[in-house]
């Protein structure tokens, strides 16, 4: 089809072209065909000045397309909009663009209508998508591959939960409290269509809900109050139609002040032998829920009863915090501040660090030969608090043969080392080297049982040998002198007289040792008028015992 019949219609014969490409050159009697064609090439030209700028260039192409979506989020199966704009490189409109476009999401749950009418580069499309969906993305594309993507947005489902918050925070006991429910789906996308009348309530069970506010696009406002001080006060909003719930975050409600709280903090050593550093004061004005007061200002005293710490007087209480840095002249331990404020009083015991003054060593009382025990050291300054920040320098102890073994290293002023004693020891003393003087607790080193201490008390309070009744005992030992308190045994089985005396020993033999010690009533009955005897127990013993 000649291009130019769309414009000029039957002027211009189907078969004529835009352009002659050949000329017959003049013959005899060619004249008259010369000058047709000299005419209709002129009309030909003259008519395609006239049409219209671009009217015979291709179709023209996207490069790309805006895509946006509305409203959002947008609730699942409710008609929303994709606004779909032609743009060129540059990202300018294309404003007489009219190309055919197709859409697609990336929840595959989207249903379009046919494409919108193009109006100045732009197409306006009604959609839906089924289902919920979090970060949907809507695609709109072309068969020659342009396209554009919409920004992420969700599709809000059936209603999930209630999300709860509320403010001030905290909040002020009496006052009013703005409390904010929006209703969610299971992905938390608001559902603006909800609009139920849930129930509202704190844990405490004491707010009052003045407003119960309606719900807007998902969302609604209530005022209520909390008479009281709380700490940790929850706000619930169910609606139990639906079965469903929410709550805030905990949060406080401050009342007046009820108390005081006091910390003392001890500032750290990073020398051996700095002085004693400065302390930091925190006082804080409480409710009877032990929240801060933050509303609380005012003027405070103290005073220490070492009387070390100086400034005189604390800063005054701001916002409910009374904040000081104070000195003490020397290292104190048990120290006692008390502090004062608006009528109220708080103490509190505190330490005050000082330079490394000397080493303190443990040991348990007592350890079985051969078994390990632990020796403890204890880096301390001249007021006995905890050095922590010694590490060690040298330090070592000599075992039973004189020999030097090092001390575990030290941690936050701490030593636990690992020892064992070969021999029994009777009140041990460890010698223990340090860089200044060092003491310790002596430790029985228990060994093997070797033979009793035996003794004799008499309890008929008299001193003729005729009768004699008293109490035995017999305390095993080892050989350092120790008294074997895990000794438990009966070593008189087998045989009924463990008593060698001329007369009968009532009874045969001593009681069992219990906890290294046996003890028994005694009778002997002498009718030869002795005036004194003694008796021999046959437990390995070479010496006659003096009864009498």
């Amino acid at each position: 089809m000649n291009p130019l019949s769309h414009y000029l219609g039957s002027q211009i014969p189907r078969q004529t072209s835009l352009v002659s490409h050949s000329v017959d050159l003049p013959r005899r009697g060619g004249a008259p065909r010369l000058l047709l064609a000299l005419i209709a090439a002129a009309l030909l030209a003259l008519t395609a000045l006239a049409l219209p700028s671009g009217a015979l260039a291709a179709p023209i192409r996207a490069d790309h397309f805006a895509v946006t979506v509305s409203p959002r989020p947008v609730n699942a199966g409710d008609d929303f909009t994709i606004t779909t704009t032609a743009k060129d490189a540059s990202n300018a409109t294309i404003k007489d663009y009219s190309g055919d476009i197709q859409f697609s999401d990336s929840s595959g749950q989207l249903s379009a209508s046919a494409p919108g009418k193009w109006s100045g580069g732009v197409s306006k499309t009604t959609a839906s998508v089924k289902t919920a969906a979090a970060g949907d993305v809507v695609t709109v594309q072309t068969a020659d591959g342009t396209s554009g993507q919409s920004a992420a947005f969700n599709v809000a489902g059936s209603l999930d939960h209630f999300a709860v918050a509320v403010s001030p925070r905290p909040a002020i006991a009496g006052q009013d409290i703005k409390i904010t429910a929006t209703a969610k789906d299971a992905n938390n996308t608001t559902v603006t269509g909800y609009a139920g009348k849930p129930d509202v309530y704190d844990s405490s069970q004491t707010m009052s809900v003045s407003d119960l506010g309606s719900f807007a696009g998902g969302v609604s406002t209530s005022t209520a109050s909390v008479p009281n001080a709380i700490h940790g006060d929850v706000v619930y909003v169910k609606d139990p139609a639906a079965d469903v719930a929410g709550q805030s975050s905990a949060f406080n409600v401050a009342g007046a002040v009820d108390h005081l709280s006091l910390s003392v903090q001890s500032s750290p050593r990073s020398g051996m032998f700095d002085p004693a550093g400065p302390v930091q004061v925190t006082a804080r004005a409480l409710d009877a829920a032990g929240n801060t007061v933050t509303g609380y200002s005012g003027p405070a005293t103290w005073s220490d009863s070492a009387g070390l710490l100086s400034p005189s007087s604390p800063s005054d209480f701001v916002a409910g915090v009374s904040k000081t840095t104070a000195n003490a002249s020397s290292p104190v331990h048990g120290d006692v501040l008390t502090l004062a404020s608006g009528g109220n009083t708080v103490q509190r015991k505190f330490n005050v660090v000082g330079p490394l003054d000397h080493f303190d060593a443990h040991v348990p009382s007592s350890a079985n030969v051969g078994e390990p025990f632990s020796l403890t050291v204890y880096a301390r300054d001249a007021a006995g608090n905890l050095f922590t920040s010694y590490a060690g320098f040298n330090d070592f102890y000599y075992d039973g043969d004189t020999n030097v073994i090092n001390l575990a290293p030290f941690d936050n002023g701490v030593s636990k080392s690992t020892v064992t004693w070969s021999v029994p020891e009777h009140q041990l003393l460890i010698s223990v080297v340090d860089l200044m003087g060092t003491s310790i607790n002596p430790i029985n080193i228990i060994g093997p049982a070797t033979t009793p201490v035996q003794t004799f008390e008499r309890t008929d309070h008299s001193t003729s040998c005729a009768s004699i009744k008293g109490i035995l005992t017999l305390k095993m030992q080892d050989a350092a002198g120790n008294i074997l308190t895990g000794y438990n045994a009966d070593p008189w089985q087998g045989q009924d007289s463990w008593f060698l005396h001329d007369t009968p020993v009532l009874p045969g033999k001593p009681a069992p040792y219990v906890r290294g010690v046996s003890k028994t009533k005694l009778t002997v009955v002498n009718t030869d008028g002795r005036t004194e005897d003694a008796i021999l127990v046959l437990d390995g013993s070479s010496d006659f015992m003096q009864i009498c």
